[in-house]
């Protein structure tokens, strides 16, 4: 477009006419064109930002939703630390190589009762671990007995390393069953006697099932088409979609755990758009996030 003006003007037979009307050409198109692409892009910017208003206010619903179920979870630790009895039967403990019959009979005794009982007072809980750091024992409200607990040192165990990873010891972490391999949530608390040394004695986990958090998702969410994501601190992931859509569950992975409390991005799926919004939980450290098309939103 530019040589066309210029060779108008350049023309020697042109006439005055024809040079002023080009000029004006140049003077009215060109502002007209500036003007377009900033007002594109400041409809684009207010769309987004519009789009995240409406995503980010149902994702704070969410994550107090959650946030309310977990925190009443937690009063279980309370229960539990509180009994002397099992506190006293983990610090006795020793490793099952080692043990004397009758008193290690009445402290497995004592720890599979707590937690059993425990784990029966609210309906969100699908297990509860303790374990022995110096026995390297476990016990399991799911399981009576596994003769590989006996011997648990923790070795390739993902609900252990998810506890050893949690440095900004959040309250929750996403983990697997020690057994089945299920996705869980779990809630941590060592157990200590500084009397006997500066390491924790044991490791307690309230369990939850991953399903019931994302069955939460499902009945709080916002009613658009799209993904529901939820990252713990670590970066790991559950979804209300089993990743089904393996190229959105692979971005959203890009969101970093230590990324400010909330926003949105924007990232590309074959041809088309797929708007994010996220928002991160004070409380668990939870990352919620939303994933959709910025068409279906203006649509919902």
């Amino acid at each position: 477009m530019w040589g066309v003006y210029l060779k108008i003007l350049k023309l020697p037979a042109a006439s005055v006419s024809a040079r002023f009307a080009a000029i004006m050409l140049l003077v009215l198109v060109l502002p007209f064109v500036a003007l377009l692409i900033v007002t594109t892009g400041n409809l684009s910017r207010i769309q987004r930002e519009s789009a995240n208003q409406y995503l980010s206010s149902n994702l704070r619903t969410v994550s107090a939703t959650v946030d309310q179920s977990l925190k009443s979870l937690e009063f279980s630790h309370t229960v539990i630390f509180q009994d002397t009895k099992f506190l006293n039967a983990i610090k006795r403990l020793s490793p099952y190589s080692e043990r004397e019959e009758y008193p290690d009979f009445l402290n497995t005794n004592a720890i599979k009762k707590r937690i059993a009982e425990s784990a029966v007072t609210n309906n969100y809980i699908y297990s509860i671990y303790a374990y022995s750091f110096p026995a390297q024992r476990i016990f399991s409200s799911k399981v009576n007995w596994d003769p590989k607990f006996n011997y648990y040192t923790g070795e390739n165990s993902e609900w252990l390393q998810a506890h050893l990873e949690n440095t900004k010891r959040h309250p929750w972490c996403i983990t697997k069953d020690i057994n089945e391999g299920k996705l869980l949530i779990s809630s941590y608390r060592e157990i200590w006697d500084y009397a006997m040394g500066d390491s924790p004695l044991g490791l307690l986990s309230i369990n939850i099932d991953a399903g019931v958090i994302t069955g939460m998702l499902d009945e709080v969410a916002p009613k658009v088409p799209g993904y529901t994501f939820i990252i713990d601190s670590k970066g790991d992931i559950i979804s209300n979609q089993n990743d089904s859509n393996r190229e959105v569950f692979e971005q959203i992975k890009k969101l970093k755990p230590d990324s400010p409390g909330e926003g949105y991005f924007s990232f590309n799926i074959g041809k088309g758009e797929m708007f994010a919004s996220f928002y991160t939980s004070p409380y668990s450290g939870f990352t919620y996030v939303i994933a959709t098309s910025l068409n279906l939103i203006q649509t919902s």
